[in-house]
């Protein structure tokens, strides 16, 4: 289902919807046209450190008790015309909610996905609602901007990511081997974090899955970016990306999307 994308409404949103948030911090939950938003916030795991060095905020949308796939909670937002409202307001939220949901002491990175609009359309650069810097005690490093790499033309991809690393974010690039393979995305960019689907990889690659894997992320690590590997929800999958052999060459990689049984597995290897 296409939707044109309102610039100008998403900008609103960004200048005036967030002050709600400020004004009732902790509520966790707003609500937009009949339907509720919330926060789930997944650690981002260092082998290095052996602990969570960041969280990933994903998006909860509630219709009454129903929790709402993303497809169909996408669907809902162009029916009730809040297509543009949700991803500007959605970053606020998160920020609010992360503020309460850790202490200033336990706080790393929090990765917020940005929609494709927003890199296409530099008027909306820096794509955060300014005054919760202040109000909720942010600073630019604490957050990484996280788009698919192949939301725009490559000059515009890397002129977001120039932009955003003078002020202070990191800047990551998302689903790498899920949808987007081509290296030359990362080295005309050079994000500072990049996300690999190793269900992408481990498709196309069968029994080599390890080695390609070691392969890919000795190239992401020599461009300057940190590996981060998505929905690793499974011990299995988890052995193979992170096997104490070191299959990306002692570096550190960061683990995504794995519940607390996986957590513990990772803690033992």
């Amino acid at each position: 289902m296409n939707h044109p994308f309102d610039p100008n409404v998403y900008e609103q949103e960004l200048r005036h919807g967030h002050l709600r948030l400020r004004d009732a911090r902790g509520a966790r939950a707003v609500e937009v046209e009949g339907l509720s938003l919330g926060s789930r916030f997944e650690p981002l795991y260092s082998r290095a450190h052996g602990r969570p060095v960041g969280h990933r905020a994903v998006l909860e949308v509630w219709s009454g008790q129903e929790l709402l796939s993303p497809d169909r909670a996408r669907a809902e937002f162009v029916d009730r015309g809040c297509a543009e409202r949700v991803p500007a307001l959605a970053a606020g939220l998160h920020m609010t909610n992360y503020d309460a949901f850790t202490t200033a002491q336990e706080r790393g990175w929090l990765l917020l996905s940005l929609p494709d609009a927003v890199v296409q359309h530099p008027q909306l650069w820096p794509p955060l609602p300014q005054d919760l810097f202040s109000s909720a005690g942010y600073a630019p490093h604490h957050l990484a901007l996280e788009i698919r790499a192949e939301a725009a033309g490559i000059e515009r991809v890397a002129d977001f990511v120039r932009y955003h690393r003078e002020l202070g974010f990191a800047v990551a690039l998302s689903e790498f081997g899920l949808r987007q393979t081509d290296l030359s995305r990362v080295w005309g960019t050079r994000p500072d974090i990049v996300s690999v689907s190793p269900k992408g990889l481990a498709e196309n690659s069968g029994d080599r899955f390890p080695r390609v894997l070691g392969a890919l992320a000795r190239v992401l690590h020599e461009c300057g970016a940190m590996v981060a590997v998505r929905d690793v929800d499974d011990e299995v999958m988890l052995a193979r990306v992170l096997h104490r052999q070191g299959c990306v060459g002692g570096r550190d990689i960061l683990a995504e999307g794995m519940g607390q049984r996986g957590l513990s597995f990772l803690r033992d290897l």
